[in-house]
């Protein structure tokens, strides 16, 4: 089940394609460097960060997060050992200049390889799901890029839950060979860290997968046209552990194929995100309350949108066999009429 190409679709020049890329990484270094500068503030980047830096002094980061030590850290290691060697280079860095860093990089590369056909998909980077993982130097825009850079494939293991969606969206090779690649050597560098790994995930509480929630079983509709690229992503979105924080959500905006479901996507996004925060009450569990609001107004207008492309494909499958058909019926009337 095959869609033509995006109406929005356009050969964007690689200089250009580089300058806006370079643009949008700029500002998201702004914007990451400030939230992450904040007082007594540390956001998610603080844990591969501090990771890295245990590991680098021979320590294990399953076995010592959360410590004792300076910093506040109350919730258990919960990253693969690639992400702590991908962030190994930052390490010697003060966490927010570490986090702007490594955020501008991953919006950079997401940024590029989001215009491989187009700039319709851009709206991504005003979107809920983005604003809230630049306040917290997330990894779902990096594992993002790899949907579209085949040849960093290996980042979907960066985040595991993310990248299982985000691999049925784009499965290739170099993805498959590129993330066992990349687990292999970590299991050199320390062969003991995904049984602590595995360890620390059962005692991460908030983590359900969106199914579960009250209506969300409607989100496997999209069973019903599996073979689109976008329908995968989603029910694989829907079924895997995630922190329902609106962050994790950003791979949801991929399933948009014109400039105009990008924009919808993005503003029901948007829509959510300022309900939520202006119904929170004082003493409000904050995380949890977010989840209704995600599953509403990004993860049900998703499959709208995945409906919709299916519907479309179904309708463009029946029109070439009918083309096909008439065809096979009108070559023996122009045989016998040469003849």
């Amino acid at each position: 089940m095959d869609l033509p190409p995006s109406p929005d679709a356009v050969t964007v020049p690689l200089r250009r394609r580089i300058a806006i890329a370079l643009l949008i990484a700029a500002c998201a270094f702004v914007v990451s460097f400030l939230y992450m500068s904040r007082r007594n503030f540390y956001g998610d980047f603080f844990y591969p960060w501090f990771a890295a830096r245990l590991l680098l002094q021979g320590h294990s980061p399953y076995l010592a997060i959360p410590g004792s030590g300076i910093y506040p850290v109350v919730t258990p290691f919960v990253y693969p050992l690639p992400a702590v060697l991908l962030t190994v280079p930052l390490a010697s860095l003060a966490l927010p200049l570490a986090a702007a860093v490594f955020f501008s990089a991953s919006t950079g590369l997401l940024a590029y390889g989001l215009m491989h056909d187009g700039y319709y998909r851009l709206p991504i980077f005003i979107s809920a799901p983005f604003i809230s993982a630049a306040t917290q130097a997330q990894w779902s825009p990096i594992v993002c890029a790899a949907a579209f850079l085949p040849s960093l494939g290996f980042l979907i293991v960066m985040k595991p839950n993310l990248g299982l969606a985000i691999a049925a969206f784009r499965p290739g090779w170099r993805m498959a060979l590129g993330a066992t690649a990349v687990v292999l050597a970590s299991l050199v560098v320390y062969p003991a860290w995904p049984a602590e790994w595995m360890h620390n995930l059962q005692r991460l509480p908030l983590h359900g997968s969106p199914i579960t929630l009250p209506g969300g079983v409607l989100v496997l509709v999209a069973l019903l046209f599996w073979r689109l690229p976008e329908a995968r992503l989603l029910v694989v979105m829907a079924c895997v552990p995630q922190l329902l924080f609106w962050n994790d959500q950003l791979p949801l905006l991929l399933v948009a194929r014109t400039r105009r479901e990008a924009l919808g996507l993005t503003a029901l996004s948007l829509a959510g995100y300022v309900t939520w925060q202006a119904l929170l009450k004082p003493g409000d569990n904050y995380g949890p309350r977010a989840a209704p609001y995600i599953l509403a107004l990004i993860y049900l207008p998703a499959l709208l949108v995945v409906l919709r492309h299916g519907v479309n494909a179904r309708a463009e499958h029946r029109r070439q066999r009918r083309e096909n058909a008439m065809a096979v019926d009108v070559a023996p009337v122009a045989l016998r009429n040469r003849a």
